[in-house]
């Protein structure tokens, strides 16, 4: 096979990719698509640079090795390098050196990006690189840092007297401040090892036996965050084009096709809808639906509801949540789920299977309760409980939570509004539109509740006796 039909044959997925001159390697490079990257130096003018032109004379053969996203690239790329050390990898941009990851060796050590010259550079610590793409380096290190948070300062950690920006940002566990012990800070250094030197199967295999021993050691909160980074991880290492076909295995992640062996069904639940109800008493009731699809949610296929049933009754909720949305789907002849998940348990799951046995529909439907983590199915009294390092069990409770937090947020959206128009509207001569410039011109009730009776005078267009009708309604001086 000649250049020019390779060419044809590259794949459009991320990966590495190796220029060779005869047997010889002589330049390594990264990209998110192997096709369009490897092309373009094919595809300009080569007198535009003379070093690429260099390059691309020397080519007579190309080979690619296939990753699953572009951090796992840019890492394989780094390790490619420092192996083959190919002559056109060494000559960087304006003669400068490729930057190395520095994590040094302190007591809580830190993370930097550094420039290496020459080995008399380099401080104690450990090293990982050299990489080639600064930005994708940068983009890489943010990635890490929202996941497994770790100081990246300029001055060592007993150096700081108090805690910055990262640390509200959820970018740094602030060991400063001691905000993070020593011994839980250098175990998240050491999963970034393993991260930065491609080890992602240990680092996962790692993760999901700490989050068993906290759960069952009934640390919750703790597990909850390595649950967090296990899926913040997953989603970042693995390979997630859309295909909806049983015979591209390769695409389905683990715990999709675990959650088919494990439910028993008979393909695998590649997409999958997540509903739950929010209310307090049964005001304001609300509902919400997710997608995921294969093992990721796809939020522009979300759904609210506003719940026109009273009264404290999910049951009925979740009835009217599933008769609503499924008659749409059929009346739009939308598409329909390989599976349903209720968060709930067997009333919830019984409710949901009525509906879809009125409208002839043969979905799967589960409950996950949130008690013991218990999978309830329709007209079944024993429910099944998974192992809790189960990726099966993992993807219900990214799905079910997921599903909790969308329905809670429009909850509370829908109840601070009531709440702002209620108090305000219950004062004789105010309506909507005075509540909203109170509103807007104060930025919340409770600063209109403490405003004094000249401040409430200054609000345009507000007369001095409505004013005043304000200042004693919350100051009770009528």
């Amino acid at each position: 096979m000649d250049l020019k039909e390779k060419l044809m044959t590259i794949p459009e997925k991320p990966g590495c990719y190796f220029f060779k001159n005869n047997n010889d390697i002589i330049y390594i490079g990264k990209a998110i698509s192997l096709k369009k990257r490897v092309n373009s130096y094919f595809n300009i003018p080569q007198s535009s640079s003379p070093k690429l032109e260099a390059l691309v004379s020397e080519i007579t053969d190309i080979e690619w090795n296939i990753t699953n996203s572009e951090i796992e690239a840019l890492l394989l790329e780094s390790q490619l390098i420092k192996q083959h050390q190919p002559k056109y990898n060494k000559r960087a941009k304006d003669d400068k050196s490729f930057p190395y990851v520095h994590i040094t060796d302190e007591p809580f050590p830190r993370i930097l990006i550094k420039r290496l010259i020459k080995n008399a550079d380099r401080k104690p610590g450990k090293y990982f690189g050299p990489f080639t793409d600064v930005k994708a380096l940068r983009q890489t290190l943010r990635f890490i840092f929202k996941t497994f948070p770790a100081a990246n300062c300029s001055k060592s950690v007993d150096k700081q007297k108090r805690f910055c920006l990262k640390y509200q940002y959820h970018l740094c566990s602030a060991p400063c401040v001691k905000k993070i012990s020593k011994n839980e800070y250098n175990n998240r250094i050491n999963l970034i090892c393993k991260l930065l030197s491609g080890q992602k199967e240990s680092l996962l295999k790692e993760l999901y036996t700490d989050m068993e021993a906290a759960s069952k050691n009934l640390d919750f909160e703790k597990a909850a965050e390595i649950r967090d980074q296990i899926f913040a991880l997953e989603k970042s290492i693995r390979n997630v084009a859309i295909t909806s076909t049983e015979s591209d295995l390769e695409t389905i992640s683990e715990g999709v096709k675990e959650l088919k062996k494990s439910l028993d069904l008979e393909k695998n639940p590649y997409r999958i809808a997540g509903f739950d109800i929010s209310n307090i008493g049964g005001t304001l009731a609300t509902g919400s639906l997710v997608i995921f699809e294969n093992g990721l949610p796809k939020k522009e296929d979300y759904r609210r509801f506003r719940i026109k049933q009273t009264g404290p009754d999910d049951v009925a909720m979740i009835k009217e949540l599933i008769d609503r949305r499924y008659k749409r789907v059929l009346n739009e002849n939308l598409q329909l789920p390989d599976l349903i998940l209720i968060d709930g348990g067997k009333g919830q799951v019984n409710a949901a299977s009525s509906i879809l046995k009125k409208y002839d529909l043969e979905i799967p439907v589960i409950g996950l309760a949130k008690k013991d983590e218990s999978i309830f199915f329709p007209q079944k009294s024993d429910p099944l409980n998974l192992s809790r390092n189960s990726k099966a069990l993992f993807l219900l409770e990214r799905v079910r939570d997921e599903a909790h937090r969308f329905a809670i947020s429009y909850h509370k959206k829908l109840r601070q509004k009531t709440i702002k128009r209620s108090i305000l509207e219950d004062i004789p001569g105010i309506g909507k539109k005075i509540s909203e410039k109170l509103i807007n011109y104060f930025g919340s009730v409770e600063k209109i509740k403490q405003a004094s009776l000249e401040e409430l005078k200054t609000v345009p267009r507000l007369s001095d006796k409505l004013a005043e009708k304000i200042y004693s309604y919350f100051h009770n001086s009528l």
